[in-house]
């Protein structure tokens, strides 16, 4: 009965196959292989077993397939799949590029995060494409090194593949943990020829252009319009902003602020970036007034809820918005315009990151509660004098 179990999900494998084209030539090898096992009552290792017989211990499970490999190889008609079924007979099922996303989100704190693995398998996917699905023992550094190779001549900026870069070898580095393999990370520590000589320096907004921006915010008003005002009078990340609930506003508190962190599927960039930020008097009357206008959960409910923050919709449509006003500037140009503010108004640098959830602060930084919010709203207010003392509305 078993036999014929086997068979039947052999069958059933070959037709999942025929009907999809496989997952690639590596994962239908290995569909082929194990199909190939299963016809013969077969599964790996099963070559490795010695059973009882008359004669003593002997493998008589496995003459039958053993005749089909003699057959074959006399006619010099073993394909890939019947070498890998012989290997598989005494090894185990090689651990493929396809199968390591998988086991990568298993064991990684945020991964059943939705945004987490939208974003990992994005830059996964590379690896598969340039590399093929192959097993990761076959992984060499030179193959690592030509994905770089390859990356950078599809066009892609020396930033964009370190970020891959990081997502791919702290992939491996879990996969290699987790399954006991005795592998080298191959991908750690690559250099990227030129890295950063491509970048494009993010130029802060003039005075004039940030003022500009601001006013048309608080007479226009409406989701886009008050998600880009927070972000021009606290420097934080469009990410951040549109993330926010109506319950991280406390407009009502002797220094009126939001409380930017982490809630079920939103997250956040860095440890740093849990903070709290005033929010100076033009963004406390802009927001109590667009508060109003709301009655579910999400600050920006167009751009985030249960499922997570939709950060790079924000991005496009704030970038859109600010671009009639200072063509060529982004929501990225934010930061570096309040940072710029606060080394002009002398904030102290530990203030300002703080303000910002930089990173760069010391170990001293993560102890206690930070900068009370009087003094981070004074700083704030002070960066900001020069743009909105002159703002008439």
């Amino acid at each position: 009965m078993s036999r014929e179990i086997a068979k039947m999900a052999a069958r059933d494998t070959q037709t999942f196959l025929s009907l999809t084209g496989g997952a690639g030539e590596q994962a239908e090898r290995e569909a082929k292989a194990l199909a190939l096992l299963g016809y013969y009552g077969l599964k790996p290792l099963d070559g490795l077993i010695r059973v009882q017989t008359p004669y003593g211990f002997g493998t008589p499970h496995l003459t039958d397939i053993e005749h089909y490999f003699e057959y074959r190889g006399s006619r010099n008609e073993l394909s890939d799949a019947d070498l890998l079924a012989q290997r598989l007979l005494r090894e185990p099922l090689p651990l493929t590029l396809s199968r390591v996303m998988e086991i990568y989100f298993a064991n990684h704190p945020k991964g059943t995060n939705e945004r987490f693995q939208r974003n990992a398998t994005m830059h996964w996917c590379h690896v598969e494409r340039i590399l093929g699905d192959i097993p990761l023992a076959e992984i060499t550094r030179d193959m690592a090194r030509n994905f770089v190779k390859a990356r950078l001549e599809e066009g892609v900026k020396t930033a964009s593949v370190r970020r891959e870069l990081n997502t791919i070898q702290a992939a491996l580095k879990v996969v290699i943990k987790e399954k006991s393999l005795k592998l080298e990370n191959h991908f750690e520590s690559l250099a990227i020829p030129g890295q950063g000589s491509d970048s494009m320096k993010r130029e802060p907004l003039t005075h004039d252009e940030h003022r500009a921006l601001i006013k048309t915010c608080v007479q226009s008003g409406g989701e886009v319009r008050v998600l880009t005002l927070i972000c021009a009078i606290t420097g934080a990340r469009i990410s951040e902003i549109a993330g926010l609930r109506v319950s991280d506003v406390d407009l009502s508190a002797e220094v009126p602020h939001v409380n930017i962190t982490e809630y079920g599927n939103r997250t956040l960039k860095t440890a740093n970036s849990r903070r709290i930020v005033p929010l100076v008097t033009i963004g406390v009357e802009a927001v109590s007034a667009y508060l109003k206008t709301l009655t579910g959960v999400y600050l920006f409910p167009r751009y985030a809820n249960e499922r997570g923050v939709s950060s790079n919709a924000a991005s496009a449509t704030v970038n859109k918005f600010i671009r009639t006003l200072a063509p060529e500037k982004t929501s990225h140009c934010l930061r570096h315009t309040m940072m710029d503010l606060c080394r002009a108004a002398n904030v102290p640098d530990s203030v300002a990151l703080e303000i910002g959830g930089w990173s760069g602060q010391n170990i001293g930084h993560s102890y206690g509660y930070g900068y009370s919010m009087h003094i981070k709203n004074d700083a704030l207010t002070r960066a900001l004098s020069p743009v909105l003392d002159s703002l008439t509305l």
